[in-house]
């Protein structure tokens, strides 16, 4: 539903004004809850550089949903769209699509880890993304679940800058 939303704003069929009291878009209304300061970090990395610190409020949004007469509480699932450039047996390499669709890597960490777990081996690999400034950094992992961010160092980027320039490298689209 907020996609929906989104996507009206976006397209100029409903102004922010008339969008701003949610209770009169959405029946039953939206539980609304802010993020944690530790789920910011686990979850908005990129935010953090938008603003320079983690001095930013993040909205959690819960939609109450009636399934057969029962009622259960629904949370969207962000996805991120990638690219996955090189596969060793210490590392995965993927690359952020920037697509607008879609939540950025940094944005849907949870999302990207869970999903390459699905597909590859990943307990003993790192998963190292280039995000949509270019830059390189890690996603750390424990059971197949994201656990955080991990910076690069600048000999770990040129390393990376490197391995991309080679002819070997190609990569396996990824959109969902």
């Amino acid at each position: 539903m907020f996609q929906v939303l989104f996507q009206a704003v976006k397209l100029g069929l409903v102004t922010l004004e008339q969008s701003n009291d949610i209770g009169q878009i959405f029946d039953p209304q939206p539980r609304l809850e802010e993020f944690s300061q530790m789920e910011k970090r686990c979850h908005l990395f990129a935010a953090r550089t938008y603003y320079g610190s983690w001095d930013f409020r993040a909205i959690k949004v819960f939609m109450e949903i009636h399934l057969g007469g029962e009622v259960g509480i629904s949370q969207y699932r962000i996805t991120s769209s990638f690219t996955v450039l090189c596969e060793t047996d210490t590392f995965i390499l993927i690359r952020d699509k920037n697509d607008p669709d879609r939540a950025s890597v940094t944005n849907a960490a949870d999302y990207t880890v869970e999903w390459l777990a699905q597909r590859f081996e990943i307990a003993n690999r790192r998963i190292v993304y280039q995000d949509t400034m270019g830059r390189f950094d890690e996603l750390c992992h424990k059971s197949g679940k994201f656990d955080g961010f991990k910076p690069l160092t600048e000999s770990q980027q040129r390393f990376f800058v490197d391995l991309l320039a080679c002819s070997f490298v190609r990569g396996i689209e990824h959109a969902w």
